[in-house]
């Protein structure tokens, strides 16, 4: 390796010494990672029910996970005066109602975004668990009632169908 960034090796015999700088945590070295794996658990296991109860039938519209995504991410962001957290919300959200414009125009992208498939809900689950986690994992004194409500709102979503 030639960069000293996160560790050296000095001294005989090859002795460990961590550099000046501290590696930072990742996700699985995180205290939050029990929490964040059995949310996204809960949700893999909320959409086997919902594919077992009601094969394949109907999903949640992407767009509409896309603007409640980035409007979670908003909100707090905006209530922890993060503007990184703010930012991506933004972004996300805007996309949703980008998606939610173009679905109105043409129907091919109507078509393509409320598809019944296992490919559409596993996207929809890894955006909404993407989401959740990013949140708690900026915003660990919420990460109960992150993780509660997301799967609480997660495993009513089908009773709500079209």
């Amino acid at each position: 390796m030639k960069t000293d960034r996160f560790f050296e090796i000095k001294g005989h015999g090859g002795v460990y010494q961590p550099a000046s700088k501290v590696i930072t945590p990742t996700v699985v070295s995180n205290y939050l990672y029990p929490q964040l794996m059995m949310l996204l658990i809960g949700m893999v296991a909320g959409l086997s029910v919902r594919n077992h109860m009601h094969p394949r039938s109907w999903s949640l519209p992407l767009d509409l996970i896309a603007v409640c995504s980035g409007a979670a991410l908003f909100a707090g962001g905006y209530l922890q005066h993060n503007t990184e957290l703010t930012s991506k919300g933004m972004i996300l959200a805007g996309a949703g109602f980008g998606t939610v414009l173009a679905r109105e125009r043409d129907q091919r992208i109507e078509r393509l975004l409320m598809r019944g498939s296992p490919i559409h809900d596993f996207i929809g689950l890894i955006l909404i668990f993407m989401s959740a986690s990013y949140l708690i994992l900026l915003i660990p004194e919420w990460n109960f009632m992150l993780t509660v409500g997301t799967l609480i709102v997660y495993y009513t979503q089908w009773l709500f169908k079209k």
